[in-house]
């Protein structure tokens, strides 16, 4: 009687799950039209992590909730020829250039006019950010 003792939970060893914290992240993009967002959209809802995502047209914000990591959401957009960086209510797309710099995209920087500074990525050229 005495053999058949079944094992205590406490002396089975139970695989060990991360659980990472959800994150909300806002970022600027340019979004120039709907079929940008819709472009944004089908690329991040295939990351793993993401679950939520909501789109500014009007502001040119991106916003994601989820585990996932900004640099990995950058790089996404990244490959769509946009350029995305922290979301900040006075931000300037001065940082449009070490954004697209950080994403591993090639880029120019051109001023045709004094005081407006834009931002192209080579190869796409109808992607471009205000500096």
């Amino acid at each position: 009687m005495g053999s058949d003792k079944k094992k205590k939970d406490g002396d089975k060893k139970k695989p060990e799950i991360e659980v990472k914290p959800t994150k909300v992240i806002e970022l600027k993009v340019g979004l120039h039209c709907k079929k940008c967002v819709q472009k944004i959209l089908s690329s991040l809802t295939q990351m793993r992590g993401v679950s939520r995502i909501d789109t500014d047209l009007e502001k040119n914000k991106v916003t994601v909730t989820g585990t996932v990591e900004e640099k990995e959401i950058v790089k996404k957009i990244g490959k769509l020829g946009k350029i995305a960086e922290p979301w900040k209510e006075s931000s300037k797309s001065k940082s449009a250039a070490a954004s697209a710099a950080a994403a591993g995209l090639k880029f120019t920087i051109k001023e045709d006019q004094p005081g407006i500074k834009l931002v192209v990525v080579k190869d796409q050229p109808s992607n471009c950010a205000l500096m």
